[in-house]
């Protein structure tokens, strides 16, 4: 037998556990060697009480047991008689397990042991209590959103898995677990294959043969293509599975034998969502088609961009897998034609889907068709300018001169349309928000509020949205009275048209809580948030973004009252959740983090309040550039840490950098500073006279 000392475990196994995996030259528990009591009607594992058989399929069988030492329920899944009959086969087993244990991520299964006992292979996984997943949608009768959301959670485990370089190969609803409190689990990774770039050794599968479920297969697999086969594949067959979920059918025929179910698949002809079930409206079609295209190429690339489109439908934007309308085609036209910096493109490209999307309501009768066309219109003349370099005398091209010559076009274009010109300020002023431009977004939002409010109501969803947007700028502009009236309103009639839960009702009580922290009603803010944060973990879950939001609201609201413990632990654990989903650039990671920095900071922990302020203001200025507000707000937090600290020469070169000494001396008032303001004063009076350093105590 090899020493298990000279064995090192490619998946984070114990040396006794690669020691028994590995165990091939024991006459007893060799390859090949099938014991009488491996076809017993249980399989008995030292450490372990068998209790029920839980699935069987091709490759084996799954069992919950009981783990003696802990006593913890687990699910132990056995090979199949004569599966592991070489030491090629057992190499594949170790795959497999290598291949799991790489996969750390809430919603797959962990395993935690594997080995040999008496000749019988095995490995230990978490037992997850619930329904399968097409089950677990019939029996609760779940709405298409329902559906779209637990779909995307698992897009995202995927995503997860295809980062680590597995491809899972069987995706289908028995392999994917939904507990009762509605968590999906993908639990067998049974087919999966590294995707390690010139890795060699071996996979699951051999070249030609199809092992997996004809049903969910994707065209490669189904027609043998090996060498084809990749995260794309996944991708298909969750297509697959939100076909079935959707529709209630299969996109392919699965009668006749096997081999006619795998040509038929391999040809890639799909059945239309809508023909099988009408309540698919065309938007959803789309994405489905997209997903089940028989070219892997025009397929979405990745899980995460499945994902990605999901949100968008549920969120009512503009999809990748969007129909080629007139819309649809001008925001290709733009992508093709326009050569602009990263950072510009971006924002012209969110500006112009927004934009786009205000001609969608617009297509249903004669006049609206009308405005359809005008805001085409509009958008070709104005945006498409702002974007030819010869049309602006070759001024430079930025993000603030886009929406700038959008702004200048728009006034007195839609008389007569007044509905078309609220949905695109709507859109102007969420975009200079963006920018940090509050004046600017505040002259669109309350004019677009305006004519929302006489024209759709005080409760129509459009108009909730431009007041609640408003109120927002109110509160960055410190107005916090007309701040909170606003947002006051706007909660109470969201309430009473949405009910408590809603995710919009969520949203406007985390803004009005912050406006009440700003204003010192710590506790008013606080009982808020509380509630909030309760509704939102039951209902959205814990990766959402109105969840985050309402945790970085109450660590804010800690520490204004001074409970730097709390609001840390808070915080922390928002941005682990946030960096996991979001990545590390997202405005809500870099959110948290500078947050981080200010508790740390007034709690006295320096050198972790330094390294958060200097993540984040890296985040930041990548982001939105060095004169954002945000970025500034990190920058005036990390000067104000060094002149804590005594470095008043690192404090000046970083006020330096912001050239205002009105912005220095807003965030001035610090605790750090004392009655005599000395140690404020000499880093003030490097940049401005001392006339201008007026003392700003607590």
């Amino acid at each position: 037998m090899d020493n298990p000392s000279k064995k090192t475990s490619a998946f984070g196994l114990s040396g006794e556990k690669i020691a028994r995996l590995l165990s091939i030259g024991r006459e007893d528990d060799s390859p090949g060697t099938v014991r009488e009591d491996e076809h017993a009607a249980d399989p008995r594992i030292k450490g372990y009480e068998i209790t029920e058989k839980i699935a069987e399929a091709g490759q084996g069988q799954v069992w919950r047991a009981i783990q003696l030492s802990t006593g913890r329920p687990v699910a132990i899944k056995v090979p199949r008689a004569g599966f592991v009959n070489s030491e090629a086969a057992l190499l594949r087993f170790e795959r497999e397990v290598e291949l799991v244990a790489r996969l750390e991520h809430p919603h797959i299964a962990r395993i935690y042991d594997s080995g040999i006992d008496r000749g019988q292979y095995y490995y230990v996984m978490d037992f997850i209590e619930g329904l399968n997943f097409d089950d677990y949608v019939r029996q609760n009768k779940l709405t298409h959103r329902q559906i779209l959301e637990l779909v995307r959670t698992i897009c995202l485990a995927v995503q997860h898995a295809h980062q680590n370089r597995v491809i899972h190969r069987d995706l289908k609803p028995s392999n994917i677990i939904v507990t009762g409190d509605g968590h999906p689990y993908i639990v067998d990774f049974g087919l999966a294959k590294a995707i390690l770039e010139g890795e060699q050794g071996p996979t699951i599968s051999m070249d030609g043969e199809t092992f997996g479920t004809p049903a969910y297969m994707s065209p490669e697999q189904a027609a043998g293509r090996v060498d084809e086969v990749d995260t794309r594949t996944d991708v298909y067959s969750l297509g697959v599975i939100l076909y079935n979920l959707v529709t209630g059918e299969s996109p392919h025929d699965l009668s006749g034998s096997r081999q006619q179910v795998l040509r038929r698949i391999a040809d890639g002809q799909v059945k239309r969502p809508r023909i099988v079930c009408h309540s698919v409206d065309r938007d959803l079609e789309a994405l489905i088609l997209k997903t089940l295209d028989r070219n892997p190429d025009r397929r979405y690339p990745t899980a995460s961009s499945l994902a990605d489109d999901i949100e968008s439908y549920l969120d009512g934007a503009p999809l990748i897998a969007g129909p080629p309308s007139t819309a649809y085609r001008f925001k290709k036209l733009v992508r093709r034609n326009i050569a602009l910096s990263s950072a510009v493109s971006t924002a012209v490209v969110t500006l112009i889907l927004g934009l786009i999307a205000t001609t969608v309501m617009y297509v249903q009768a004669e006049r609206a068709r009308r405005e359809a066309q005008a805001v085409s219109d509009f958008l070709r003349n104005s945006v498409l300018a702002s974007l030819d370099p010869f049309k602006v005398g070759g001024k430079e091209i930025t993000k603030r001169s886009v929406l700038d010559t959008v702004s200048e076009s728009l006034e007195g274009y839609f008389e007569g349309m007044p509905l078309a010109e609220a949905d695109i300020r709507d859109t102007l002023g969420n975009a200079y928000w963006s920018l940090g431009l509050t004046k600017n977004a505040e002259l669109h939002l309350k004019r677009a509020w305006d004519i929302q409010r006489a024209l759709r109501g005080p409760q129509d969803p459009a108009t909730l949205t431009s007041a609640h947007q408003l109120g927002w700028v109110y509160h960055a502009q410190s107005r916090y009275p007309e701040a909170e009236q606003l947002l006051l309103e706007t909660l109470d009639t969201r309430r009473h048209v949405l009910g408590e839960e809603h995710q919009d009702t969520l949203y406007s009580t985390i803004a009005l809580a912050c406006v009440y922290t700003m204003q010192g009603r710590l506790q008013e803010g606080e009982e808020l948030l509380s509630k909030t944060l309760e509704i939102s973990r039951r209902v959205l879950g814990e990766e959402r973004l109105h969840t985050l939001g309402a945790m970085n609201a109450m660590a804010w609201n800690y520490e204004f009252q001074g409970r730097y413990g709390d609001a840390e632990q808070l915080a922390e654990q928002g941005l682990v959740i946030a960096r996991r989903v979001l990545g590390e650039n997202d405005w809500v990671t870099l959110l948290l983090k500078h947050t981080i920095g200010e508790v740390c900071m007034y709690s006295g922990k320096y050198q972790q309040a330094e390294e958060s302020f200097q993540e984040a203001l890296k985040g930041r200025r990548d982001a939105w550039g060095p004169e954002h507000p945000d970025t500034l707000q990190t920058v005036m937090n990390l000067g104000l840490l060094y002149t804590a600290q005594g470095q008043y020469e690192k404090a000046e070169s970083v006020f330096v950098e912001t050239q205002d000494a009105t912005a220095y001396r807003k965030f001035s008032h610090s605790r750090f500073y004392t009655e005599d303001a000395t140690a404020y004063q000499k880093p003030c009076c490097l940049l401005h006279d001392k006339a201008d350093c007026e003392p700003y105590l607590l």
